[in-house]
């Protein structure tokens, strides 16, 4: 399983905006993308940070994505109500692959 996270900050004026975006594109890339699974969270110890996270399948998948419509959509987003912060892929590992 591989875990495609963006950090992102919102203008402060911008936050509610930010964020119903994230939802219209999250929404779009679920229906193109019928292997994702969206999560999207407001974080507790900062203001106006915002995590987005993706599971996907499989490295090439998050390659298709990246060079999507959908991705761009993603990240005009952040970028126009708030930037960017860090973009990571995290490559996890199933139970019986650990003890293996």
């Amino acid at each position: 399983m591989n875990i495609l996270r963006i950090t992102a900050k919102a203008n402060p004026e911008k936050e509610i905006e930010l964020k119903q975006a994230l939802k219209s594109v999250l929404d779009k890339t679920s229906v193109t993308f019928n292997e994702v699974k969206n999560c999207c969270c407001k974080s507790l110890f900062e203001d106006n940070i915002i995590h987005i996270e993706q599971e996907w399948e499989s490295h090439s998948s998050i390659e298709e994505y990246l060079k999507s419509k959908e991705y761009k959509y993603l990240i005009g987003a952040i970028t126009v109500l708030g930037n960017i912060i860090e973009i990571q892929e995290i490559t996890t590992l199933k139970t019986d692959e650990i003890i293996n």
